[in-house]
């Protein structure tokens, strides 16, 4: 979801397949309100760990890093293991727009019957039909699951829409050349941990995703070419350690937030811990 919304912000009519709404890790943990699960790393999907929650009869709510936008979304699709069967419409799924499960936007049934002892994908169906855009799923912040199984265990979340111009694994290959695209012009062989270089790579990265589209995006003034303008004077800035009087105010909120380096490293590697999973390979 983080590095979905960093490059899809310069990009607000293209519509990617899948938008993961979790990067499990450790910090993870204290996303869930009213379950505290164990790490397990025997059924994963999509993330490095899977969480398990034993026998479960309730509900689990997960909060998510940030607001999220579900509007154009055809499905929530959750990676479940369990000893026991789920019937079809055996689990419920709510969406809201609270921290903490609050506000429900929406709630759905399971369209699918998941078999015990085995890595399984529960679907629920937004009902988003004709790729209708359903507003009041645009800033969901928490999820509520409610099932009742035997040795349950969420190993991945992600929200698909069948009408997309790009996948998620196309994205990982453009932020993996936007970072190639960048360590060239610095001249290194490691991104150094810098917002600069950061919001360069999400820039560089929409602007070879509009590049390879057939179509423009609506009410869009400018061409995609400026987004790479843009990144390559965000480069020169970190390389010249100037102020770069185009980014203002940008530049300028950056320098002055850059005090303390090694809390701001530590913070910056959080706040963009999906894209620092795909450029460090952690």
């Amino acid at each position: 979801m983080q590095l979905t919304k960093n490059v899809f912000k310069y990009l607000e009519n293209f519509s990617i397949n899948e938008m993961k709404l979790d990067n499990f890790d450790e910090e993870s943990l204290s996303n869930f309100v009213n379950h505290t699960p164990t790490i397990n790393d025997s059924y994963i999907s999509t993330n490095d760990i899977s969480f398990s929650f034993g026998n479960i009869d309730d509900v689990i709510i997960y909060n998510l890093d940030g607001a999220v936008n579900l509007s154009n979304r055809k499905t929530i699709e959750i990676d479940v293991y369990t000893a026991s069967d789920i019937d079809e419409n055996g689990a419920t799924l709510e969406i809201c727009s609270g921290v903490n499960g609050n506000a429900i936007r929406g709630s759905f049934k399971n369209n699918n019957h998941v078999d015990g002892g085995t890595l399984s994908t529960l679907v629920f169906d937004l009902g988003n039909i004709n790729n209708m855009r359903l507003r009041h799923y645009s800033s969901i912040r928490s999820l509520r699951l409610t099932v009742n199984a035997d040795d349950f265990m969420i190993a991945g979340i992600s929200a698909f829409n069948s009408e997309y111009m790009i996948t998620y694994e196309d994205l990982i290959d453009i932020v993996k050349a936007s970072n190639a695209y960048v360590l060239d012009k610095i001249n290194m062989d490691k991104t150094p941990v810098d917002m600069v270089l950061y919001e360069a790579i999400y820039k560089l990265s929409a602007y070879y995703i509009w590049q390879r589209a057939s179509v423009t995006p609506r009410n869009t003034k400018k061409g995609f070419s400026y987004l790479k303008t843009d990144a390559d004077e965000l480069i020169k800035f970190y390389l010249t350690n100037g102020y770069h009087p185009h980014l203002i105010p940008y530049t300028d909120t950056v320098r002055n937030n850059n005090h303390g380096r090694k809390n701001s490293d530590e913070l910056l590697l959080k706040q963009h811990k999906a894209l620092a999973k795909v450029i460090y390979d952690v």
